[in-house]
C-alpha cells in the first residue's frame, strides 16, 4: 500500500492511497463471497457457487462497489495509523474512489481524514464579572407562598353551599340506566 499525505488545512488531512495487488485480491474474494450469500443457483447452497457461475448473474457495478467498501475498511485504517494521524472519532473520513481494476489488481481512493479542532484561548482571567442583585418585594413573596399553599392544600367536599370562583369541581355522569359508578371528569 501506497500512501502520499497532503495536509488540506489544521482540521484536515487528505490521504491518496493506492492499494497491492493482494489487498485488492482479498477485496474482490470478499465481495463474491457477500454477494454469492443471496444468489440462488441450484445444487449449491447459498454462499457456496464456484466464482465462474456467480460472475455472469453479478452486476460489475455492485461487485465493484461491495470490493471497494471491503478494500477500503481494510487499508484506511492502516494507512491512518502509518501517517500518525489522530482522527476525529465523531466525523468519518469522506472516501473519492479514483480507480478500481480487477484485472490488474489496481484501486487507488482519496480520503479526507477530519482531525480534532485545534481551540486556542485568548485571554480570559481578569475579565470583569459584575452580577445584580435581584431584588425581592414582600407582594411576590407572600404572592409566592399563598401559591405553595394552594398546591398543597387538601381539598375536601362541600355540600352546604353552592359552586364559587377558585373551587375545583369534580363531576361523575354515567348514562341513565346503566349500571356503575360512571366516569368522573
Amino acid at each position: 500500500m501506497q500512501v502520499t499525505r497532503e495536509d488540506l488545512n489544521t482540521c484536515t488531512v487528505k490521504l491518496t492511497i493506492s492499494c497491492t495487488p493482494a489487498e485488492v485480491h482479498e477485496g474482490f474474494t470478499k465481495a463474491y463471497k457477500q454477494i454469492s450469500k443471496r444468489i440462488r443457483i441450484p445444487g449449491f447452497r447459498p454462499g457456496h457457487a464456484p466464482k465462474a457461475m456467480i460472475d455472469p448473474l453479478v452486476p460489475p457495478e455492485e461487485l465493484n462497489e461491495t470490493a471497494v467498501d471491503h478494500i477500503v475498511r481494510s487499508t484506511i485504517v492502516k494507512a491512518i495509523e502509518s501517517e500518525g494521524i489522530k482522527p476525529d472519532n465523531t466525523t468519518r473520513p469522506s472516501v473519492n474512489v479514483l480507480s478500481i481494476d480487477q484485472a490488474e489488481g489496481k484501486t487507488e481512493y482519496e480520503a479526507k481524514i477530519p482531525l480534532p479542532p485545534q481551540v486556542e484561548l485568548g485571554a480570559y482571567k481578569g475579565l470583569p464579572l459584575h452580577m445584580e442583585t435581584p431584588t425581592v418585594t414582600d407582594d411576590e413573596v407572600n404572592n409566592q407562598i399563598l401559591e405553595m399553599r394552594k398546591r398543597r392544600q387538601a381539598r375536601q367536599p362541600i355540600t352546604d353551599r353552592g359552586v364559587e370562583s377558585g373551587d375545583v369541581v369534580v363531576v361523575n355522569l354515567r348514562k341513565a340506566g346503566e349500571k356503575g359508578d360512571g366516569q368522573n371528569f
